[in-house]
């Protein structure tokens, strides 16, 4: 199992900055769970967590970006960090490559963060975890990432296929949405989700056939109903 289920920063201020004034400035860019504490939730494909850390007369933001998202929060989280250099000076360490970075750094982030988030997930990928529920406790919003079951179980499979599709692993997905259905075949939100799948795998007519079903199980399903159609346009070419 990897140590962390979550990939950290720090972001090291400047110690001439204006504590209240930084900590109102992150305020307007991001949800305040706390004193100091602060979230953005796009959950569950996008969440971070920043908090405001004081250590003698070291001060820094620690963002905790847990697995399974989207790859898009990497960028989101830059976003973050040019935001809060508007306001203050920054350093951004990186425990994970092991130094403070540069801003040609950029690239070889997102490729450590894709590498760990894709160990992570093989790594709870047996079915008897559920991955990414956020939590909150004392006012402050946390991502849950790996909760363990003794019994292996349809829910986990597609928690562990959603996060697989976020970062676009269609192929994985679709084993563990195949699982999950074996596990609860009668289940139309699992044959819609890896009808989906299919789709996205350009099988148009397996996609068609799961959709179908789970269309005529909830013939309100207008997402089915409109894959469907797409799927005849692809097969009629």
């Amino acid at each position: 199992m990897p140590s962390s289920m979550s990939y950290t920063l720090f972001l090291l201020l400047n110690v001439n900055h204006d504590k209240d004034d930084v900590l109102e400035h992150v305020g307007q860019r991001l949800e305040k769970t706390g004193d100091k504490s602060f979230c953005f939730d796009s959950s569950p494909d996008i969440f971070f967590t920043a908090e405001y850390l004081e250590e003698k007369e070291d001060r820094s933001i620690c963002v905790d970006i847990p697995f399974g998202a989207e790859d898009a929060v990497i960028k989101e989280v830059f976003d973050f960090i040019t935001y809060l250099e508007t306001r203050v000076q920054v350093q951004v360490l990186d425990p994970q490559v092991g130094r403070t970075l540069k801003p040609s750094d950029g690239e070889e982030v997102f490729r450590k963060w894709q590498n760990l988030n894709l160990q992570a997930l093989r790594n709870y990928s047996d079915g008897h975890y559920f991955l990414r529920n956020v939590d909150e406790k004392d006012g402050k919003k946390r991502m849950v990432e790996a909760i363990k079951f003794h019994e292996e179980t349809w829910q986990n499979h597609c928690s562990v296929a959603l996060a697989y599709a976020r970062i676009g692993y269609a192929g994985h997905a679709q084993k563990h949405f195949e699982r999950a259905l074996a596990m609860d075949p009668a289940n139309s939100g699992i044959k819609h989700a890896l009808g989906v799948t299919l789709f996205n795998l350009k099988e148009y007519a397996k996609a068609k056939e799961l959709l179908s079903q789970a269309l005529a199980e909830d013939p309100s399903n207008e997402s089915a109903s409109q894959l469907i159609d797409e799927c005849n346009n692809k097969l009629n070419k």
